[in-house]
């Protein structure tokens, strides 16, 4: 039995008790936006924080979710560079740790939980979505007269885009990972990315039909072109 805060108690907070396609596009978004950790001795808290430009994302897709999968209400506000909120919740922090299996910290240590990639079609395309939906990309690359709609989702884990890759393309959508390095002129490190790509026309047609977007700024994106 999981271990609550009095204010846990007080809150009512609840918790799925099997992986939904709800439960599975959050933990998608977790993977992109958030991460979870204990600070000191009793403040376990979760951050979430994205671009500034998906406020409404935010206030009306992830806002309800949380609400009807853990009864839990927050408030989003603007931080100095992004959109998001604060989660302060033994009995969550304890939900991610010992049930959902979660490593808390850095996010470099992720890989996709064993339950979504033998979840249902439904559970897998739903955690793709969350997580395309905050560390992904729609955009068209220009080829002369040409125009090419190219689907991307960008991480510094290669192993959990390896995973992901896994997925998308048991589901039927071809895709490609590359390797990106730059070298940062302030402290002259090496940092190194890993992209997850989708181009073509029928590809990423397949891949709206079947994962989708809950974020309106991409379905924005994505109505002009298809």
């Amino acid at each position: 039995m999981l271990e609550l805060s009095y204010k846990d108690k007080k809150n009512k907070l609840k918790f799925p008790q099997t992986i939904t396609p709800l439960l599975a596009e959050f933990i998608g978004f977790h993977f992109g936006d958030g991460h979870y950790n204990l600070h000191k001795k009793n403040d376990y808290y979760f951050f979430y924080g994205g671009n500034k430009e998906e406020k409404d994302y935010y206030d009306n897709h992830i806002k309800p979710i949380l609400r009807e999968l853990f009864n839990l209400s927050v408030n989003t506000r603007e931080f100095k560079t992004v959109y998001g909120f604060y989660i302060r919740s033994k009995g969550l922090y304890n939900y991610f740790n010992e049930i959902l299996k979660i490593p808390k910290g850095k996010k470099n240590n992720l890989t996709v939980p064993d339950y979504i990639k033998k979840g249902t079609k439904e559970v897998k395309c739903a955690f793709i979505r969350g997580l395309f939906d905050t560390d992904g990309s729609f955009n068209i690359k220009k080829n002369g007269k040409y125009q090419y709609p190219r689907i991307t989702i960008c991480s510094i884990n290669q192993k959990m885009l390896e995973e992901i890759k896994e997925i998308v393309s048991l589901l039927g959508v071809r895709c490609n990972i590359y390797k990106y390095e730059n070298i940062d002129k302030r402290t002259l490190k090496l940092h190194t990315r890993f992209v997850i790509q989708t181009n073509g026309f029928k590809e990423v047609k397949k891949w709206i039909e079947l994962i989708g977007t809950s974020s309106t700024n991409r379905l924005k994106q994505i109505s002009q072109f298809f």
